[in-house]
């Protein structure tokens, strides 16, 4: 009976692991990134078809060579491939952009994911990478700066007393004034000094209310003295690598504000011969 009961026991958890396996593997082949598992010495023995689609490479090509075929020539020796491996082996983890060969020999940049495979006892079994593919963050953030960088609005990141986190090119055009000059100063210099109270209450209540957006028309200092009226449209971001900060997208409104103060003029003389 004992041994029956032992038998069963065992029966049952090759089933469960088989379970286990099948559900990972079906996890692997539906996600999005490029996944690649190695054995302890470094030879390739799984690449899921994320892998396989973004990289060129049928299973053959890849499946028991070496992990430096996927070796970039002219990249930094501390990011290919072999040297990412030793690091993962001693620390049990990395991340950090890479850049790994595809089949037709290009280099597609990747932001890799690295651990060591452990079992039950701790004793590394391999190792498992994920890559995220750059491209087409790398692509929308490049069409997302020519947007800004020729765009007649000033786009403006300010922390939560008000210094100039970011300041978009377009503010050369506007104020006359350079973006990196304006880096790291009190952006309310540049407010008419009627308009800076009004200007620092939108922004310390767009910190308090993450998501709301806020509407202010105020008066900015040009480079030459002059002041210009502007309308500003703000709200505040999450935590970034900079820090939570509001943004606030600002457009000129000069010849609309005279344009308007002539028609009221205007119509004030009419009424008055009327």
């Amino acid at each position: 009976m004992q041994k029956s009961g032992t038998s069963d026991g065992r029966a049952d958890a090759a089933e469960d692991l088989g379970r286990r396996n099948d559900a990972l593997s079906k996890a692997l082949h539906q996600v999005t990134e490029a996944v690649l598992v190695l054995d302890r010495e470094f030879h390739i023995t799984y690449v899921n078809p994320a892998f396989q689609r973004i990289l060129g490479y049928a299973p053959e090509d890849v499946l028991g060579k070496p992990l430096a075929i996927l070796s970039v020539p002219g990249q930094p020796d501390s990011l290919q491939p072999a040297e990412i491996a030793r690091r993962v082996h001693e620390s049990g983890w990395w991340h950090g952009e890479v850049q790994r060969l595809a089949r037709d020999g290009s280099a597609i940049p990747f932001k890799l994911t690295a651990s060591a495979i452990r079992d039950e006892r701790g004793g590394i079994t391999g190792y498992v990478g994920t890559y995220l593919d750059l491209r087409e963050i790398r692509y929308a953030e490049q069409r997302f700066q020519s947007l800004i960088e020729h765009s007649s609005d000033i786009i403006t990141l300010l922390d939560h007393t008000g210094v100039v986190l970011y300041m978009s090119p377009s503010v050369q055009r506007v104020l006359g004034r350079a973006s990196e000059e304006l880096l790291g100063k009190d952006a309310f210099f540049l407010v008419h000094p009627e308009d800076v109270s009004a200007a620092r209450r939108i922004v310390t209540e767009a910190f308090q209310n993450p998501g709301k957006v806020y509407y202010l028309e105020f008066r900015m200092q040009h480079a030459d003295s002059h002041y210009i009226d502007v309308e500003s449209v703000g709200r505040s971001l999450a935590g970034d690598s900079m820090g939570p900060s509001v943004v606030f997208n600002t457009r000129d409104i000069t010849r609309h504000k005279r344009a308007e103060a002539a028609l009221r003029e205007s119509e004030e003389k009419f009424r008055a011969l009327v």
